[in-house]
């Protein structure tokens, strides 16, 4: 992941991009991820999906998270693991995995603070 953030700084060096607002940060995102929903086959997929990492990539750089968002993404691994109850996942209807009484909720706090 520390490569691919690299590669996403030095994309911005080269093309001047500074802060991307939310609002364009998240219109972009939301672009391919409606061409990710339209896809029709694996490689309009795999590209949907490459570039969405790639802006997120970029609000991770933009919000100063390079060095914790892995630490981050464990947290968040580490509390979604807790909704699993006394062996079971429960869900909707839909599917959605639901939290459980053992679920609690990531210490992001704790990571941002270190």
């Amino acid at each position: 992941m520390k490569k691919q953030i690299e590669q996403v700084k030095e994309f911005n060096k080269v093309f001047g991009v500074k802060d991307v607002s939310l609002d364009l940060r998240y219109d972009m995102i939301y672009e391919e991820l409606s061409e990710y929903y339209l896809a029709g086959d694996k490689i309009e997929e795999a590209d949907a999906i490459g570039d969405m990492l790639y802006l997120l990539f970029g609000a991770v750089i933009d919000a100063g998270l390079e060095d914790k968002i892995e630490s981050i993404l464990d947290e968040i691994h580490r509390s979604n693991m807790s909704k699993i109850e006394d062996g079971v996942v429960l869900r909707r209807e839909d599917g959605k995995v639901l939290k459980g009484k053992n679920y609690f909720k990531p210490n992001i706090k704790q990571i941002l603070n270190k």
